[in-house]
């Protein structure tokens, strides 16, 4: 994955966190509604959640 796609799915998550809490997988939910592929977004999803920045 480029450093450009890696941007993209961290804005996304980030916007979403930024709103409200998101669930992870409403978070997942709503990437691949955007046409993102889930091997691309679940490491950086991950990153989210063991940082304490996305919980259930």
């Amino acid at each position: 994955m480029s450093e450009f796609d890696r941007k993209i799915i961290t804005d996304a998550i980030t916007r979403m966190l930024a709103r409200r809490e998101h669930s992870f997988n409403e978070i997942m939910r709503k990437l691949q509604q955007k046409g993102i592929a889930s091997d691309a977004f679940m490491p950086i999803l991950e990153e989210f959640k063991d940082a304490d920045i996305q919980s259930d």
